[in-house]
C-alpha cells in the first residue's frame, strides 16, 4: 500500500523494522482488549441481507454455538489518515469441539471483502481438508456472519479462517472510533482508539464477541509515519503514561504513573499472582463513553476525569485519581486474568475491582488466600468457583461452619436487598429480629419469584449504650426464620440499640419509635460523638428512605435531623445531604415548603460553614471534605454568606482573568453559585472559557453552566450541547442530565428530550448505559400527575425505545412512587416546618 510510510511490528517485545506486530502469548478476552493509534478516523460499514428459514438455525439463538473454539486471531488494520479508511484481514485458528457445517462469529457495519479476497479456511497441522466456503451472509438480528461449508468439519480438529474487511474508522464511542484535540498551536489533532466491552469487538474486525471464548492474538497496526500504535502487548518492555504532549510536559500524568507503578507492585504482593503481561500502560483520551477502560496492558481514561495538575493541589483530587488507578489496575486480575463466562457475572468483576480499589490505594489489606486467582488463571469464572475458593479459605482459617455458597446465593440469586425491624420487649431485655424485602414503593411487589422467598443470610451486628463498637455482638439471620428472638445482652428500657455496626452488612435497619426516640435524644446531646460517624450518618439514610417506603412516619426522619446542627464530620453530613435532598426532588417546586426546607437546611449547615470559613484546610481528607461540603451545602441553600463568597471570587476571575485565587476544591461551588444567582454576564464569561480551557476544567464548568435558573440560557445551552464542535460527543448527555435536575430545568430537559429524541437514539443508543443515565437523570424530579402522564404519552408514542426501554420503566415506577410520596407527606412536611417556626 504505497500511501504508508511506515509498517511497525511488536513481536514478543522486539522490534522489527519490515513489520509492527502486538504478539500476545497469553488468552485476552475480547471485551477487555484494546488497540489505539494516534490519527483520525470515522466507520461506514455494510452488509449482505441475512437470510431465514422455517426451522431453528445455529444463528438464530443470541449466543454464539459452542461448536467452534478460537485458538489464536492474526489482525492486521491498516488505517489511511487522509481518507479516514480501514483495510484489515484477519486470520482465526479455531479448533472443533462438534462436527458442524457452519462457521458462525460476530461482525458489524463491516464490508466482506469477496473476489479474490473472499473468505477461506483451510486446516492446521496434520489436518488435511477439502471442505471450502460455498456461501456467507450476515444475519443482522445477532450481528452473525455465517459462513456455509459444503462438508462439516471434524471435531477436535484445527482450522483457520480467513476473511478481509473494509469499513471506516466510526464517529461514535464504541468499537474503533475517532477522537480528537486541539493543540496549543490551534491545530486539531486526530486520534484513533477502541471500547471493546461489551460488544463492541465485532465492530473492529469479525470475531467470537463473547468473554467465554479466550484466545492469544498477533495484532499488526499499519500507519502513516509520525503516529504512534499502542496495543496490549508491548513494542517495549516497560511503562509509560500517553496524553497530549502538553499535559504530559505539565506533568499531569506524573502522580498517575506513580500511584500506578505503586499499587500494581502491591497487588502482585498481595495477589501472589505476578502481573501477567510484560508491560503496562495508561492513556488518556479526549472522548469516551466510560470514565475508564481496563484494557489489558493498555488502560484507557478520560483525560477530563483523572489527570492530575499539580500545580492546582487538591487532596480529594489526588484520592479520585488513585482510586480510579487502583480499580482499572485490580481488573488485570479480576476481569481479564479471570473473565466471567457471560456478562451476568459481570457483578464478580465491578463487585471485586471495587472492593479492592480500596485495599490498593490504602496499602491496607487483610491477610486472605487467593486460590481463585490461580486457579481460573487464562480462564472463564462462575461465581459458584468463587465461593467454592472462599469457603476452603474460610476452612483453612478455621471456620468449618461457613458455607460461603449457601450464604451468598440468598444475595446474588434474587433482586434487592433486606430491611431488619428490631422489634423490643423492654422488660425482658430482647427483641424480635424481623427480616423483609425492602421496596421504596410500598405498594409494589417483587416482579420475579424467588426460591428464597426474598429473604436472606444476614449477619446482623448490634450493640447498645456504653457497649463496644469495634466489637459488636453478632447473629445470623435465616431464609428460612422470618423472625428472630435475640438477646440484647442486659440493656435496659433507657438504653438504645443500634444495628449494622459501620455500615458493614447490605441492610437497613428499622427500630420501634420508643428506640428511635432514644438515638434522636442521645444525638441531640453533648454525647452523640459516641456512635460512630459512619452510624450516624446510616441513621439519617435509614429514616429518610424508611420514610419513603412507609415504614416510618416522616417527621421521626425530620425529627433526628435537627443534631445535625452540632454535627461536623464529613461522613454523616454528606450520607444525610443525599437523603435530605430527596426533599428538595419531590417538594422543590412547592414554595412555601421548599422556601421553609430552605431555612431549615440554612439554620443546620451554618454553624459548621461559620466554624470551617474559606480558608483552606488541607490536613487530611476529612477536614478538607468538611469543608468542601460545608461551604457546598450553605451555598446550595442560599446561605447570604456564601452566596456573597462565591460571588465575589467569581466576579474577581471575571475582572482578571485569572482564577488562581479560588481552590481547587471551591470551584465548582463557586461557579455553580456566580452562574445560578448571577445573569447572561456572567453564564457567557463561562462559556468562553469552558471553550478555551482543558478537560478537567470543561468538567466544571459544563456541570456549573446547568445552575442558571434563566430559562432562555438553558434552551441555548441545550442546543449548543447538539453540536460536536462546541460540546464533546460524550458529554452532550451531562448537560441535558445536568440541565434536568433542578426545578427550572427538569421541563426544558425532559421536553428537550422528547423533541431530539432522535438524535439521542442515533448518537448514543448503542453506549450501553448512556441513554438509561439520561432517562434516569431528566426524571429525577418528575413527581407530579402531569409528569406521569408525560412519561405515559412518551412511551405510546414511542414503543421502541432501545437501550433505555428498562430506564423509563424504572422512571414511571420512580415517578409514581414520588407523586405517593408527596400526596402522603405533603401536609406532614408542611407542618413540621411550621412547627419549626
Amino acid at each position: 500500500m504505497s500511501g504508508f510510510a511506515k509498517r511497525y511490528s511488536f513481536r514478543s517485545g522486539k522490534v522489527h523494522d519490515e513489520s509492527c506486530k502486538f504478539y500476545n502469548g497469553a488468552p485476552l478476552a475480547i471485551a477487555a482488549c484494546c488497540v489505539l493509534f494516534c490519527l483520525g478516523i470515522g466507520l461506514i460499514i455494510g452488509f449482505e441481507t441475512g437470510r431465514g428459514g422455517g426451522q431453528v438455525r445455529p444463528w438464530q439463538q443470541v449466543r454464539l454455538p459452542e461448536s467452534l473454539l478460537p485458538i489464536h486471531y492474526d489482525v492486521e488494520l491498516r488505517v489511511d489518515v487522509t481518507a479516514f479508511t480501514v483495510v484489515g484481514q484477519v486470520n482465526v485458528t479455531l479448533r472443533c469441539a462438534t462436527p458442524t457445517r457452519y462457521v458462525i462469529l460476530h461482525a458489524a457495519e463491516l464490508d466482506i471483502v469477496d473476489g479474490d479476497a473472499a473468505p477461506g479456511i483451510r486446516g492446521e497441522g496434520d489436518v488435511v481438508t477439502t471442505t471450502r466456503i460455498t456461501s456467507w451472509f450476515l444475519y443482522e438480528e445477532n450481528q452473525f456472519l455465517v459462513l456455509e461449508l459444503d462438508s462439516e468439519l471434524t471435531k477436535g480438529a484445527v482450522y483457520t479462517v480467513s476473511l478481509n474487511f473494509r469499513g471506516t474508522l466510526r464517529d461514535g464511542l464504541v468499537g474503533f472510533y475517532r477522537s480528537s484535540y486541539v493543540n496549543k498551536d490551534g491545530q486539531t489533532r486526530y486520534l484513533a482508539t477502541t471500547q471493546m466491552q461489551p460488544m463492541g469487538a465485532r465492530l473492529a474486525f469479525p470475531c467470537f464477541d463473547e468473554p467465554a471464548f479466550k484466545a492469544t492474538f498477533t495484532v499488526t497496526l499499519v500507519h502513516r509515519a509520525g503516529y504512534t500504535a499502542l496495543a496490549n502487548m508491548p513494542l517495549e518492555n516497560n511503562t509509560r503514561v500517553w496524553a497530549r504532549p502538553d499535559y504530559i510536559s505539565a506533568g499531569m500524568g506524573d502522580y498517575a504513573l506513580d500511584v500506578a507503578d505503586r499499587i500494581l507492585a502491591y497487588y502482585e504482593e498481595y495477589f501472589d499472582v505476578p502481573f501477567p503481561l510484560p508491560k503496562i500502560d495508561h492513556i488518556f483520551i479526549p472522548d469516551v463513553i466510560f470514565g475508564a477502560m481496563e484494557n489489558w496492558g493498555l488502560v484507557t481514561y478520560a483525560e477530563h476525569l483523572f489527570l492530575y495538575d499539580p500545580s492546582r493541589p487538591s487532596a480529594s483530587g489526588k484520592r479520585e485519581t488513585a482510586r480510579i488507578v487502583a480499580h482499572e489496575l485490580a481488573h488485570m486480575w479480576f476481569g481479564n486474568l479471570v473473565t466471567m463466562e457471560w456478562w451476568d457475572g459481570t457483578w464478580l468483576n465491578e463487585g471485586f475491582a471495587s472492593y479492592v480499589e480500596f485495599l490498593g490505594y490504602g496499602y491496607v489489606a487483610p491477610d486472605i488466600d487467593v486460590a481463585y486467582l490461580e486457579r481460573n488463571a487464562y480462564s472463564n469464572a462462575v461465581q459458584d468457583e468463587l465461593w467454592e475458593e472462599l469457603t476452603l479459605a474460610a476452612r483453612a482459617d478455621g471456620q468449618t461452619d461457613l458455607d460461603v455458597k449457601t450464604v451468598m446465593d440468598t444475595w446474588t440469586l434474587q433482586m434487592g436487598y433486606p430491611v431488619v425491624s428490631l422489634t423490643r420487649d423492654y422488660g425482658r431485655g430482647t427483641t424480635q429480629a424481623t427480616q423483609q424485602y425492602f421496596l421504596l414503593d410500598p405498594t409494589a411487589t417483587a416482579s420475579a419469584p424467588s426460591d428464597f422467598g426474598y429473604r436472606w443470610h444476614i449477619p446482623l451486628t448490634f450493640t447498645t449504650r456504653g457497649n463496644s463498637f469495634d466489637q459488636p455482638e453478632q447473629v445470623w439471620m435465616r431464609p428460612d426464620q422470618g423472625t428472630s428472638s435475640v438477646s440484647l445482652q442486659g440493656a435496659g428500657s433507657d438504653d438504645w440499640v443500634l444495628a449494622n455496626i459501620h455500615r458493614v452488612g447490605y441492610y437497613r435497619v428499622n427500630y420501634d419509635q420508643t428506640n428511635w426516640q432514644l438515638l434522636i435524644d442521645h444525638l441531640n446531646s453533648d454525647l452523640y460523638e459516641d456512635i460512630p460517624p459512619d452510624n450516624r450518618g446510616t441513621l439519617i439514610d435509614d429514616a429518610y428512605n424508611l420514610g419513603r417506603a412507609g415504614q416510618l412516619d416522616l417527621s421521626t426522619a425530620l425529627d433526628l435531623t435537627r443534631y445535625l446542627v452540632r454535627e461536623r464530620h464529613s461522613v454523616p453530613w454528606s450520607m444525610a445531604k443525599a437523603a435530605m435532598d430527596y426533599v428538595v426532588t419531590v417538594f422543590g417546586s412547592v414554595r412555601d415548603i421548599y422556601d421553609n426546607w430552605q431555612a431549615h437546611m440554612v439554620q443546620l449547615i451554618s454553624p459548621f460553614y461559620n466554624e470551617v470559613g474559606w480558608t483552606p484546610q488541607q490536613s487530611d481528607y476529612n477536614t478538607e471534605a468538611g469543608q468542601v461540603l460545608a461551604i457546598s451545602t450553605a451555598c446550595t441553600y442560599g446561605q447570604t454568606g456564601c452566596v456573597n463568597n462565591a460571588t465575589a471570587l467569581f466576579r474577581q476571575w471575571m475582572n482578571t482573568n485569572n482564577n488562581s485565587h479560588i481552590l481547587e476544591t471551591f470551584k465548582s461551588t463557586v461557579y455553580c453559585t456566580a452562574i445560578g444567582y448571577g445573569g447572561s454576564r456572567e453564564w457567557d464569561f463561562a462559556w468562553q472559557r469552558y471553550l478555551e480551557a482543558e478537560p478537567s476544567e470543561q468538567s466544571l464548568l459544563l456541570s456549573a453552566m446547568a445552575c442558571s435558573r434563566d430559562t432562555v440560557i438553558l434552551s441555548r445551552y441545550l442546543e449548543r450541547s447538539k453540536d460536536a464542535a462546541l460540546v464533546r460527543r460524550q458529554s452532550a448527555p451531562d448537560v441535558i442530565s445536568y440541565v434536568g435536575r433542578s426545578d427550572v430545568g427538569k421541563s426544558l430537559a425532559w421536553n428537550f428530550l422528547v423533541d431530539n429524541w432522535d438524535f439521542y437514539v442515533e448518537n448514543y443508543d448503542e453506549t450501553q448505559f448512556t441513554m438509561a443515565g439520561i432517562v434516569l437523570s431528566v426524571t429525577k424530579q418528575f413527581s407530579t400527575q402531569e409528569d406521569l402522564d408525560n412519561l405515559e404519552q412518551f412511551l405510546t408514542d414511542h414503543p421502541n425505545q432501545g437501550t433505555a426501554t428498562r430506564a423509563f420503566f424504572q422512571a414511571v415506577d420512580s415517578t409514581r412512587a414520588n407523586l405517593r410520596f408527596r400526596q402522603d407527606n405533603e401536609s406532614k412536611i408542611r407542618a413540621w416546618l411550621e412547627r419549626l417556626g
